[in-house]
């Protein structure tokens, strides 16, 4: 017992630091806490029994040693009551002595118990100054990098030597912090110890880098201060620092805590990186292919357009066409030079040309695929394959390139990103919730109880009821009237300041100072609404709501913008402009939209602060890498550097920037430099770009456990509305009005509650017998259908009859069983629900007197016609529906072998299903159609005589005619057969009727005036603009395309709040741009001119030539240039002199085009306040704005999907069964007998792994003989190159061909056919040998095209080979098959904007780049 008491005694005063720690203290003194419990135990252990018998004695030594440990003197004051408590406490001690071998045995319990370190630890790091001191060690080192450039030190030399003073400093830091942890945890001896664990490793490898680079710039200074000792310093070792910014991670990661288990941690880590890699893979192998691909089609783009005098190897500006014109021979499908030059191939270097656009090799191949996937500059590469080779080779190329790299593989990493954000969420759940205790102004609503009883409360009513403050004026501010007013002063606020317009002339200073004044009074009336509420609420209940909490710096921020200086550095105009914003809290849906996107901050404003740190450390690091480069002035100093590499983030203009580094670089350092920009730039885009969609896609999803709610309602609700049509509601009125309702279920995307079938259809089939055959119905429908004389004499029997009084309500029941019993089994997981559909589907009753069925119309649609192939699939999946169980068994009384009538039915449907999902009529129109859009093809402007044009052109109008008729036809026929209006299926029903029959009315109009001459401006364009929009006739035919549209639409008011949100962003910062450069941004188009005064007379400007670098392109004496007039102007493109130009400027910028252009000449004529707006705004707008409308889309999806509310979990499961459903079985042949001894040894060898490898490894091996093109005239320059390459690629075939020789052999013939993948191999070695036939001079070309589309063909194979990469291929098949009506729609819509622009501007002859 008094062990016991010893032992309660010594773990209790130990852990009440702890138990406090628990209780106060912020997050960092509560880890000083824990850390130093170790101490805390040690301390226990040294404590006497003496001490713990007496009272006193045990306070005292406690509250001693609790302070060398403990700093904080409010802590140890109330640990020291809480000791004094516990040792006041009349159960202390139980005994009143304890003998020294029981607390002897109690302390070896607790040492052998107690993982202590090895050696003692030092008070120095359990002081929160140590910690302290290595984070500002990381600060300055950060910044010590950062300043470290040449140019940065030329601005102020003796920043050179703080430089070396705060590196050494840091570095004696790290070296003293890296001594402590060494001598706690040790160097080798165990997994944690110093040179052992990886981030003790990775914080080694820093302090190496700082000492280095301490080292490496006193050399630097040595080589200054002592120049007789002649040493040698060479730039690029300033290089060697460039791992030196990684110390800022090492500041986060000392913020930053995780509360995660490792092991949980590393769990995560392991299946994201593995999904991330799998689709990383997929979009590489597309990379290769294409750039495998782009050699052999293309090879060597150097013909170009030259005077025939050009010296192919020192080409000058003077010798090339302007604009440089890229070739080919005579009669090669490109294009011809003019007669007065020749077609020649120049011979430049790589960096001559400029790297981007060369097909020469396989690694610049690859670099030119990659950034024309990214979409930036990729139309100049194909204007010059088109100019060089035919252009069918170029179009298929880059078109499919687009969409398949920049679209579809780029979408997979978006969903692949989305769904591991989304796990990693579910996981990290518990880090985004706070774990405060909630405040009182968190709610909006109390219960409060009076003399009435219980009712809500508002929250600013109970602040008022308890408070002393002023009764009028909370009823003041608190009512509609006042916050109305308040709106509306803000609303004209930024009215006012948006009519402020700049002429460049004496009176804007004077209407600047007019508008300065009533900025304050604005000012003055914002700042008094501040102050009554203040009063109102009190201070506490004022600023407790974060809406206030803006206001109110929206106010300060504000008043020191009245500060005339102030006004005039425009440093405080954000806070006038930001009073905008409050105009969101006038529309309750925008404000709860804007608090579901960015109500929940942490994990999008973590996001944002982790792209920042990645800019800031990659910045820093490319500063380090090319500041010492030569002719580069893209990382001469920081802020340069961070808007070079913010700039590829936007990926506007980044293969400029990257081209010129590269030609800056000398030419053994290139692939590296190309590799670390490519790198950068997919993590960037790929990445970074796509969490930005899956956190916002998160942020509008809802919680796992509020999923799990709304499922468990969804599937007890099986609410019925009953509802009557328009026509049908004028009865309501009349009190007999007949019992007409149509019943409406409530959508739902879950399986319905189960109804007791039996219980139920008591009610509704009280007077009907089941008929003997269910089969009978079944049959006579059919011959009712397919008899032109009507129905039989049996079929009559079967008459519908309508029903009234209390039978109608049986018939509505019976069929609203069937439908939900049908809906049922659709959505359902199992068979469960198979006897009541097969019930509902096949039963068919009927009386004595007559039979009583359900008319359901389309509502009766059978299982494969709703869901096609698919559904079926989806039954057979978990063997709901097996072959074996379709054959006839013994049937119950009223059931039939549902499953087999079911599998009879999905065949039959599924051969048709494509022609089936809409009529022979319609399926009509959409040919007439597409050939009246291909004849409208045609129609052009050009040439200027007219043939043309439609109204002079008879082969054009024979289609036009051919239209009209044909759609008169068919709207006749379906007027008589439907109706115009008000029936169930009338001709104009929705958008899409009215569409049809708006295109119908222009098409005749224009027919039947076809007017011989259109102006422009004219009501003949407009009714040509209107014939335009005939592809669209297609979204109302087919349904497919009319569901992606009216799926688009559903998300309309997500779509209008996003819009409203960029058109509240845009007005804000082009209010501000006004402001800010409004104005002053004109200037002379001489750069040498600087005031409006000299900008007078005439200058020359230089004409753009060419991309290369060529002699003679940077000297003014030998550039082809033009004389042009002064002008005093703005920028061509943009300006900020009134609110509509700023906007539409920042429109532009919103398309991430022409951002960079608007910044460059911000920061030449405004400098660096100018340059940080626009890039807060293109990164708020673009990488935030835009992704709205990716996450509303997407969101919206989803919903109509009806995956809206599965959870993370659920979901995977259900992507999971799409993949199971799309793998295909394998087809392994059995084992051969023993007794065929050859035939299992090669049956083990050609299954086994290592086998499998090597077969890859060669098809790889065979795709690298590709590397240079495969053509005649590459033998004149690499012909022993070529040759080797061929002979390899020879030898690679005979293998392939001896691996399908021991397939067959081992598999047998039949065995080996009955693999895909065995028959496509089989099919490539077929090939082969003809490829080795062509010897003949005259039939090598052939030869050499032949044989790298073998080995291209064999290249594809490789993705049968490794079963990730097969799955994922599957994947993007079937996604290509589902979004083939997307793609559709898509098409249509460019096809309309394409004739509209040739009715609009197809006379546009002039114009900036109007040929290219």
């Amino acid at each position: 017992m008094r062990l016991s008491a010893c032992r309660a005694a010594a773990l209790s005063t130990t852990m009440l630091t702890r138990r406090k720690s628990s209780i106060e203290g912020t997050k960092t003194e509560r880890r000083r806490r824990g850390e130093s419990i170790g101490g805390a135990f040690t301390d226990m252990i040294n404590i006497e029994p003496t001490s713990i018998i007496n009272k006193s004695t045990a306070f005292r030594i406690y509250s001693v040693k609790s302070a060398t440990i403990r700093s904080n003197r409010t802590e140890k004051l109330a640990l020291m009551s809480e000791t004094s408590a516990m040792l006041s406490s009349p159960t202390w001690p139980p005994r009143p002595l304890c003998e020294w071998c029981e607390f002897t045995a109690l302390r070896t319990e607790i040492i052998s118990k107690t993982d202590l370190p090895k050696y003692p630890i030092p008070e120095l790091l359990h002081e929160r100054f140590l910690r302290d001191m290595v984070r500002i060690a990381c600060l300055l080192s950060m910044i010590s990098v950062c300043l470290h450039t040449p140019e940065t030190i030329k601005l102020w030399p003796p920043l050179n030597y703080f430089i070396l003073a705060n590196d050494v400093i840091v570095t004696l830091i790290f070296i003293i912090e890296a001594a402590v942890t060494a001598n706690q945890n040790g160097l080798t001896d165990n997994p944690n110890s110093y040179l052992r664990d990886r981030w003790y490793q990775f914080e080694f490898f820093l302090l190496i880098n700082h000492v280095l680079s301490c080292v490496i710039h006193v050399y630097e200074l040595c080589t200054l201060w002592f120049p007789s000792l002649h040493l040698a310093y060479y730039p690029w070792l300033g290089a060697l620092r460039s791992a030196r910014p990684f110390i800022f991670l090492r500041f986060i990661r000392s913020i930053v805590r995780f509360k995660l288990p490792k092991n949980r941690i590393k769990l995560i880590m392991k299946r994201s990186s593995q999904q991330i890699q799998n689709v990383t893979i997929f979009f590489m192998f597309f990379v290769f292919s294409y750039a495998i691909l782009g050699v052999q089609l293309f090879g060597r783009l150097n013909y170009h357009c030259v005077v025939p005098e050009t010296d192919p190897y020192n080409v000058t500006i003077r010798d090339l066409a302007i604009p440089d014109t890229m070739c080919s021979q005579p009669g090669a499908g490109g294009y011809e030079c003019p007669s007065n030059m020749v077609c020649m191939r120049l011979q430049l270097k790589p960096q001559e040309e400029g790297f981007y656009g060369q097909f020469s090799d396989f690694a610049s191949s690859l670099f030119t695929v990659y950034l024309a996937a990214s979409q930036e500059g990729w139309v100049y590469v194909l204007y010059d394959c088109l100019d060089s080779l035919p252009s069918f080779l170029a179009f298929f190329y880059f078109v499919t390139l687009i969409f398949f790299l920049a679209w579809l593989v780029k979408n997979v990493f978006i969903a692949v990103i989305t769904e591991t954000f989304a796990e990693i969420r579910v996981q990290f759940s518990e880090m985004w919730q706070t774990r405060e205790a909630t405040s009182d102004h968190v709610y909006t609503q109390k219960l409060e109880k009076d003399e009435d009883g219980w009712k809500l409360v508002e929250v600013d009513k109970y602040n008022r009821a308890h408070s002393n403050n002023s009764l009028f004026l909370h009823t003041i501010v608190t009512s509609l009237a006042f916050q109305t007013v308040m709106q509306l002063l803000i609303l004209a606020n930024a009215i006012f300041h948006a009519t402020f317009v700049f002429y460049h002339d004496e009176s804007d200073q004077i209407r600047k100072i007019w508008y300065y004044y009533v900025e304050v009074g604005f000012t003055v009336l914002f700042n008094t609404e501040v102050v009554i509420k203040i009063y109102a609420f009190g201070w506490k209940a004022y600023i407790a709501r974060g809406q206030h909490k803006f206001d109110c710096i929206l106010c300060v921020g504000s008043s020191l913008n009245a500060i005339w200086y102030l006004y005039e550095t425009n440093i405080f105009t954000y806070f006038q402009v930001f009073r905008i914003a409050r105009l969101i809290k006038a529309s309750p849906m925008l404000e709860d939209f804007v608090y579901k996107i960015f109500g929940p901050g942490k994990k999008l404003g973590g996001l944002v602060i982790f792209t920042g740190i990645l800019l800031i450390v990659t910045s820093a690091i490319s500063l380090q890498l090319f500041c010492y480069v030569p002719n580069l002035n893209k990382f001469t100093n920081f802020p340069v550097a961070f808007m070079s590499m913010f700039q590829i983030i936007t990926q506007e203009g980044w293969t400029d920037v990257v081209i010129e580094i590269l030609r800056a670089c000398n030419e053994q350092a290139v692939p590296f430099v190309a590799i670390y920009f490519v790198a950068y730039h997919l993590l960037v885009t790929l990445f970074v770009l796509s969490l930005f969609v899956a956190v916002i896609l998160d942020n509008l999803e809802m919680d796992e456990e509020l999923k799990k709610v709304k499922q468990l309602k969804a599937r007890e609700q099986d609410t019925i509305k009953t509802t009557l049509p328009m026509r049908l509601q004028i009865f309501n009125r009349f009190p007999t009005a007949p019992t007409m309702v149509t019943m409406k279920k409530v959508p739902s995307e879950f399986p319905l509650p189960k109804i007791r079938d039996s219980f139920t259809r008591q009610f509704a089939d009280e007077f009907v017998e089941p008929t003997e055959d269910p089969l009978i119905e079944i049959g006579f429908k059919v011959r009712s259908m397919l008899s032109k004389r009507g129905p039989s004499k049996e079929t009559r029997l079967q008459t519908r009859i309508r029903h009234v009084g209390h039978l109608s309500s049986k018939t509505i029941l019976n069929s609203m069983l069937n439908e939900s019993n049908r809906n049922r089994a659709l959505f359902s997981e199992s068979n469960q629900h198979l006897a009541s559909l097969t019930r509902s589907n096949t039963s068919s009753k009927h009386g004595k007197s007559g039979t009583l069925t359900t008319n359901s119309r389309s509502r009766t649609r059978g299982l494969a016609s709703l869901k096609g192939k698919n559904m079926v699939e989806g039954f057979k999946e978990n063997g709901d529906l097996r072959p074996e169980d379709t054959a006839r068994k013994v049937e119950k009384h009223g059931e039939i072998d549902f499953k087999a009538l079911q599998m009879k039915r999905a065949h039959a449907e599924i051969t048709s299903d494509f022609l089936a999902i809409m009529t022979y009529l319609d399926w009509a129109m959409v040919l007439v159609t597409t050939l009246s859009c291909c004849s409208m093809l045609w129609e052009s402007p050009w040439p200027t005589t007219g043939e043309n044009l439609i109204f002079n052109n008879f082969y054009l109008q024979i289609a036009e005619y051919i239209f009209v008729l044909v759609m008169s036809f068919e709207l006749i026929v379906k007027c008589i057969a439907n109706g115009l209006f008000f029936t169930p299926k009338a001709l104009v029903t929705d958008v899409g009727d009215i569409l049809t029959i708006f295109i119908y009315i222009t098409s005749l109009i224009f027919l039947i005036w076809m007017p011989n001459h259109i102006e422009i401006n004219s009501w003949a364009q407009l009714l040509m603009i209107c014939r335009a929009m005939r592809p669209l006739r297609v979204y109302a035919l087919i349904p497919h395309i009319r569901r992606v549209v009216v799926e688009l639409c559903r998300g309309f008011r997500e779509i209008l709040l996003v819009t409203i949100l960029l058109v509240v962003l845009m007005f804000i910062f082009a209010s501000f741009g006004v402001q800010l450069v409004g104005g002053k941004l004109a200037s002379c188009n001489d750069p040498k001119i600087n005031d409006r005064e000299n900008c007078t007379g005439i200058y020359g400007v230089q004409l753009f030539v060419t991309r290369m670098e060529v002699f003679g392109k940077h000297d003014p004496s030998m550039h082809p240039s033009i004389w042009v007039p002064r002008v005093w102007t703005n920028p061509r493109n943009f300006n900020f002199d009134h609110i509509g130009n700023a906007m539409l400027a920042l429109f532009e910028t919103l398309s991430y085009k022409g951002w960079n252009v608007v910044r460059d000449i911000l920061y030449l004529r405004h400098g660096a306040w100018a340059v940080l707006f626009i890039h807060i705004y293109v990164f708020i707008g673009c990488m935030i704005g835009l992704t709205l409308f990716v996450g509303v889309v997407v969101a919206n999806y989803t919903e109509n999907r009806g995956t809206a509310l599965l959870t993370v979990d659920q979901r995977r499961w259900h992507d999971l069964k799409a993949r199971l459903k799309m793998a295909q079985p394998l087809h392994v042949p059995p084992k051969p007998p023993e007794s065929a001894k050859l035939r299992c040894y090669l049956y083990d060898l050609t299954t086994s792994r290592w086998f499998k490898q090597l077969f890859a490894a060669l098809v790889v091996l065979n795709s690298f003989t590709l590397v240079i093109p495969w053509n005649v005239m590459e033998e004149q320059d690499r012909k022993k190159l070529l040759l080797s390459l061929t002979v390899i690629s020879a030898i690679c075939n005979v293998l392939f061909t001896l691996e399908c020789l021991l397939k067959m052999i081992a598999f047998t013939i039949s065995g080996f056919w009955q693999s895909r993948r065995n028959r496509i191999d089989m099919i490539i070695t077929i090939l082969v040998p003809a490829y080795f036939a062509g010897g003949i001079t005259e039939w090598k070309r052939l030869t050499y095209t032949y044989g790298y589309l073998v080995v291209i063909l064999r290249f594809f194979t490789i993705a049968g080979r490794k079963s990730t990469l097969k799955m994922l291929m599957l994947t993007v098949v079937m996604s290509m098959v589902r979004s083939s009506f997307i793609i559709a729609a898509m098409f249509l819509l460019v096809l309309f904007y394409a004739n509209a622009g040739v009715v609009l501007f197809g006379m546009v002859k002039y114009g900036q780049a109007v040929g290219k």
